[in-house]
């Protein structure tokens, strides 16, 4: 034997050595061994590598050192760390990630564990239906109630099918009189099954408290597990040392943490360690990157400004200022991507931390809202469903999280277009809070989403049945929308006019929450701002409170200015009036939607209009046209409006007068006077021309006044060609359909859009130049077709 005998004296004086003593005897040991023993310098399969007074026996060591029982052991001889470093270090995104690797194992190891239960539960007489009527590990129930084994039954698929008669496993055991202390001293992997505190690691072992951050027990014997723990302890106490001194030390830092996870791979402090210097790593490269965009303002050094130069030397100059942004750019967005990598890898290090000490909640919740900040949506899931499974207690009436945990996985599986799996989170967060409207409102969207509208209608008239005065707007307004798009009209009124004061309560404590929100940050930021001029705090923090009651009152004025019911819903209001033909309460309803400002509330504005054209109220839909066209030109001063206005214009004026020769010639006549106004505004654009100049040939306008009317053929043979050669270049690849990753149906779709718009541009270029050619003939055509012809030759 290398050790000595416990029970003999030599032990005791080897107790009794002091610590420093002890690791100067491993180190002594440690000298002369070769580079190939490994990152730590020690061999730990040779004999002659542990002191003399080293006791083999490590699996008997003291029950009091077993500090930390929320520690799991994911390590071993079989499950090596090495694959876990490997993905660590993986660039590529095929692989999977280190948690993924780590929640297989830890699968792997809970279904093996749960058959070893129910096969040592057979062998002790439990007959095969209570047994296949266990619980395991948990599944859905797991994440529902806690702590996992200690909660029974519902949820799961077989739920109620070869279910046993038991409140509990435990339970099981006392009615076969088997003795629970017994089985997990027999496993201690059994203790999941039976809720004792103690819970199994991935592989099989109970989580010991003696990784190299942890306490010393009183009088440590010196095991083999203790020297390389010992060893470990003083690696990491160095590489934290050198953490602390600041960059230049990091990457030894780094070196000596490797090692010790190595060393010991079970302890997740390492872990935690090399996250926070990938992070602080990667915060400095984005600093770097910041201060290269910040320079492209500047004008780099050799550049005078406000010197008389010479347009060689102005070119000059602007070659080397662009050369220098181009290189800035460069640098930054290379510095960008080292973040990034580190990023990355600091959160898989921490990762691994948290899922060696996976009863951290807090941990799970920071790493799931840096998932989510980076973009990573599946490590965020996988931190919520850990935090949901390992929360004693999820559903607390003052502090729990299970809830909003929920409803965050509700929201990431929408955002990746899995809305079933949100379904199921969205019905928890339903069933323990029935009086949220936000619930039942995107249960709703996602049950309409599915395609389950008799669902989604439903789930609202249930919530609106049973919690009326907890309605808000948008509750409403998706309910309300529903029912239009089931054309049940009449519902739908009679659901606006049942929640108008609901609505309105709701709007107004929306408004206050808003109010109150802005007025603090106008009063945090005037004070900031009073303390950066070297203001007294007093005077700064007067000047934060005045700021805060100017936000207030301009938040009241603006609220006085508002409509005071929802726009949204008196224009739904209206149009269902609309398509119910009670045209005197629609148009009282129209009304009261011009009174909100159309740059704001345009959408509804325009909705309006355009049922009010399917149902022919003609003139409501010019009059809100023709607003539209003159108080938000930048989106509705467009040819899709003007061609509206110019058939509404007709329609309402041929059905002024029962005289139908008299009502068809006002009716062009007026249409021709709409566009000769529209021409005015926009002379060269073919869309407001070419209809004014058909309308003059169809009134038997001839010669000059319709030539006059088009732009000349000179601009529509370019306008021709540039959408020719735009369409050539942006026609879709079919081979993009094949790119995996790279969203090719949406970049196909935007292809397709912007042909559409280029090949229509063409078009009716293409038309008006026909009716050029049709009244001045084709003189000017050729002359102008022959010199552009000439001028794209001579460009290649």
């Amino acid at each position: 034997a290398l050790g000595a005998d416990p029970e003999e004296e030599e032990e005791e004086e080897a107790v009794a050595t002091s610590e420093e003593e002890q690791e100067e005897d491993v180190s002594e040991d440690d000298e002369g061994e070769d580079e190939e023993a490994g990152p730590s310098g020690r061999d730990s399969d040779a004999p002659d590598a542990l002191p003399s007074d080293v006791d083999e026996t490590e699996n008997e060591e003291d029950e009091e050192y077993q500090e930390d029982e929320t520690d799991e052991e994911m390590f071993d001889e079989t499950h090596t760390v090495d694959d876990v470093l490997r993905s660590v270090n993986d660039e590529r995104a095929d692989g999977p990630a280190p948690y993924e690797i780590l929640a297989q194992r830890k699968r792997e190891a809970n279904e093996k564990n749960e058959a070893a239960f129910r096969a040592e539960l057979r062998s002790l007489g439990v007959n095969e239906r209570e047994v296949e009527g266990l619980e395991g590990f948990g599944g859905k129930d797991k994440g529902k109630g806690g702590k996992g084994g200690a909660r029974v039954g519902g949820g799961g698929k077989n739920a109620g099918k070869g279910r046993n008669r038991y409140s509990s496993n435990s339970e099981l055991l006392e009615r076969h009189n088997i003795d629970k202390e017994e089985m997990i001293k027999k496993n201690p992997a059994f203790a999941a099954f039976l809720g004792a505190a103690k819970q199994a690691g991935a592989v099989g072992n109970l989580a010991r408290g003696d990784g190299p951050g942890r306490g010393r027990p009183k009088n440590p014997r010196r095991t083999r597990r203790r020297v390389v723990l010992d060893e470990a302890a003083q690696k990491l106490g160095e590489a934290n040392s050198l953490y602390a001194r600041g960059p230049e030390e990091w990457p030894r830092a780094m070196e000596l943490l490797l090692e010790v996870i190595r060393l010991a791979p079970n302890d997740p402090d390492p872990y935690h360690t090399m996250a926070m210097i990938h992070d602080e790593t990667a915060e400095g490269h984005r600093e770097k990157a910041r201060e290269l965009v910040d320079s492209h303002s500047r004008i780099p050094e050799g550049i005078e400004v406000g010197d008389e130069r010479t347009g060689e030397q102005e070119e000059e100059a602007g070659d080397v200022l662009r050369a220098s942004l181009d290189a800035a750019e460069e640098e930054a967005a290379l510095q960008l991507s080292l973040a990034a990598r580190y990023e990355k890898k600091a959160l898989d290090y921490s990762m691994i931390g948290a899922t060696l000490r996976p009863r951290d909640v807090d941990t799970w919740y920071k790493l799931a809202q840096k998932s989510r900040a980076n973009k990573n949506p599946r490590a965020a899931l996988f931190c919520y469903g850990e935090a949901l499974k390992n929360d004693p207690r999820p559903y607390a009436r003052v502090d729990g999280r299970g809830l909003s945990n929920h409803w965050a996985q509700a929201e990431i599986f929408l955002e990746i277009r899995e809305p079933r799996r949100a379904l199921d989170h969205l019905v928890d967060v339903r069933d323990r809070e029935p009086g949220n409207p936000r619930v039942a409102t995107l249960l709703a969207q996602v049950y309409a989403e599915l395609g389950d509208f008799e669902t989604a209608e439903k789930t609202l008239d249930d919530f609106v049945a049973k919690t009326p005065g907890e309605v808000d707007l948008t509750l409403v307004n998706v309910h309300a929308e529903s029912k239009m798009h089931a054309h049940a009209f009449a519902e739908a009124v009679a659901l606006i006019d049942a929640t108008r004061d609901a609505v309105v309560k709701s709007e107004r404590e929306r408004a206050k929450r808003e109010r109150v929100n802005r007025a603090e940050e106008a009063r945090l930021d005037a004070r900031e701002r009073a303390l950066e001029a070297g203001e007294p705090p007093e005077r700064a923090e007067r000047l934060g409170h005045d700021a805060a009651a100017a936000s207030v009152q301009a938040s009241l004025d603006a609220q006085r200015r508002d409509p005071p019911f929802p726009p949204d819903l008196v224009a739904k209001a209206a149009m269902c009036a609309l398509y119910l033909n009670e045209l005197k309460d629609a148009r009282e309803k129209l009304a009261e939607l011009q009174s909100a400002d159309p740059a704001t509330y345009h959408d509804l504005w325009y909705e309006c209009g355009v049922v009010c054209q399917d149902v022919r109220e003609f003139e409501q839909a010019e009059l809100l046209f023709t607003r539209l066209i003159h108080e938000v030109p930048d989106a509705y001063d467009a040819s899709e409006v003007w061609e509206r206005v110019g058939e509404c214009v007709k329609a309402r004026v041929r059905l002024s007068s029962r005289d139908a020769a008299y009502a068809a010639a006002a009716s062009e006549t007026a249409a021709l006077e709409f566009w000769r106004s529209v021409a005015r505004r926009h002379p060269h654009d073919v869309d407001a021309t070419l209809p004014l100049a058909e309308a003059l040939l169809k009134k038997g306008v001839q010669g000059r006044e319709i030539l006059d009317a088009l732009p000349d053929e000179k601009t529509l043979l370019r306008a021709m060609t540039a959408a020719k050669t735009a369409t050539s270049s942006s026609l879709p690849d079919d081979r993009e359909a094949s790119v995996v990753g790279g969203t090719p149906l949406f970049k196909k779709t935007m292809k397709n859009a912007q042909v559409s718009d280029l090949e229509r541009v063409r078009f009716r270029a293409a038309r008006a130049l026909a009716l050029r050619r049709r009244v001045g003939g084709d003189d000017a055509f050729l002359r102008e077709a022959v010199a552009l012809i000439d001028s794209m030759r001579a460009r290649g």
